[in-house]
Order: C-alpha cells, then sequence, then structure tokens
C-alpha cells in the first residue's frame, strides 16, 4: 500500500514537471496556484498588449520620417525656386520666361515629392482638410493604475499643422497659399559727377599751388593740411 501510494506521488511530480516543460510555465492552470495564476494570466495578457503597442509605434515612426524625408527635399527646392525668383529681378523679360519655365519645373516637381510621401496607405503632408479624420493618433503607452483599470497613452498630431498640401480645392495647406510679389524695388545707386577743374587757374588759384609744393616751416616739415585750410573755392 504505501508503494502504491509513492508510485502515484512520483507519477503525480512527473506530470507536474512534465507540463512545465511542455508550457513553460511553473503555474499554468488555476489548479497549480489560483492567485498566482490569476496574476500571471493579467501578465501575459499586458505583455500581449505592449507587442501592440510597439507595433504602433514603429509604424507611427515610418510615417513620420517618410514626412520628415520629404518636407526636407520640400524645402530644398523651395530654396531653389526662392533663388530663381531673386535672380529674375534683375534679368531681362527673356530670361524672365526661361527662369518661369524652371520654376514652373520644380513647383511640379515639389508636387510630386509631397504626393508620394506615402507609408502605409497614409500621407501626413497632403490630406483632406473636409474629413472628419483630422488627427494622427499613434499609440504610445498601456498601463495599469492602483485600482487595475487599463490606461493608454497616445501620440497626437493635427493634419492642419503639418498639411503642406489639401487634398481638395479648399486650399488650406501651407504651400496652397497664394503669395504676392513685392511692388518695392531697391533704388539705384546714385553718383555724384566729379567737377569738371576750370580750364584756367586764378592768378590766386596758381599761388596756392605754388605754396603748396614750396612751403616749409621752421621744423622742416611739411603740413599741408593746414594750407589746406586756406584753401581758396574755385
Amino acid at each position: 500500500m504505501t508503494a502504491l501510494q509513492s508510485l502515484n506521488a512520483t507519477n503525480k511530480q512527473l506530470e507536474e514537471t512534465q507540463n512545465r516543460i511542455s508550457t513553460g510555465y511553473r503555474v499554468a492552470d488555476a489548479s497549480d496556484n489560483a492567485a498566482y495564476w490569476s496574476i500571471a494570466t493579467t501578465m501575459r495578457s499586458d505583455n500581449k498588449a505592449n507587442s501592440v503597442v510597439q507595433d504602433a509605434l514603429g509604424l507611427g515612426a515610418g510615417k513620420v520620417d517618410t514626412a520628415y524625408t520629404a518636407m526636407n527635399n520640400a524645402i530644398d527646392v523651395i530654396d531653389d525656386i526662392k533663388a530663381k525668383i531673386l535672380l529674375a529681378k534683375t534679368a531681362s523679360a527673356e530670361e524672365r520666361t526661361k527662369i518661369q519655365s524652371e520654376i514652373a519645373s520644380m513647383q511640379a516637381q515639389l508636387i510630386d515629392n509631397i504626393g508620394g510621401a506615402s507609408y502605409a496607405g497614409a500621407n501626413l503632408l497632403k490630406t483632406d482638410s473636409s474629413s472628419t479624420d483630422d488627427t494622427l493618433r499613434i499609440i504610445s503607452s498601456y498601463n495599469r493604475d492602483s485600482t487595475g483599470a487599463v490606461v493608454t497613452g497616445s501620440i497626437d498630431i493635427e493634419y492642419k499643422n503639418i498639411r503642406l498640401i489639401d487634398a481638395i480645392s479648399a486650399k488650406t495647406g501651407i504651400l496652397d497659399k497664394a503669395g504676392s510679389a513685392s511692388s518695392v524695388s531697391l533704388p539705384p545707386r546714385k553718383r555724384t559727377p566729379i567737377a569738371r577743374l576750370p580750364s584756367r587757374m586764378s592768378d590766386s588759384t596758381s599761388a596756392w599751388v605754388t605754396s603748396l609744393r614750396f612751403c616749409r616751416f621752421k621744423a622742416g616739415r611739411r603740413k599741408p593740411f593746414a594750407v589746406l585750410q586756406r584753401m581758396p573755392r574755385l
């Protein structure tokens, strides 16, 4: 009888050990430990939720990185357009026509770059202003408070703050707004003509030139500035 009980206990321990090996859990069922099983089940569920959060963060990072790269490209193209506009201020009519053609090509390139900045079917720079879906929401955290209630955090980005081109005709994007050229230009540089010397010097002027060439003072140094102050007006 004692041997049979010992054999049953051994078989039970062996079955429990095999179950732990196959599942990887020390507490796999409620029968193992009800309290620990409840806590472990909740933690396993939260770990799955955190995996979803991690995937959402990776997807959101891909969208933001794509928009960031396209925005930097847009800045480079706009800088080139600005340089062309400044160059046209002093260009001839024929040159302005060529510059305008280049600017139109750059504008088309700008629209193509922004329109192609899509990731996972989302384009953050070209959105519809009339759509009710006006915010990009990325889940960033999953927690439980002291009462066990689930609390989630998110990163919210409003499309209107980063919209470069409006997908409809409302034209609310940053690059959709019409600008106006300034009518103010720099005044021409004034050049003061050099006054012509009189064809014939007066006697007083001739005497002054002679004294400027040969005058000497007691110290033996020439002082043209002192003499210049006494120069008669021509």
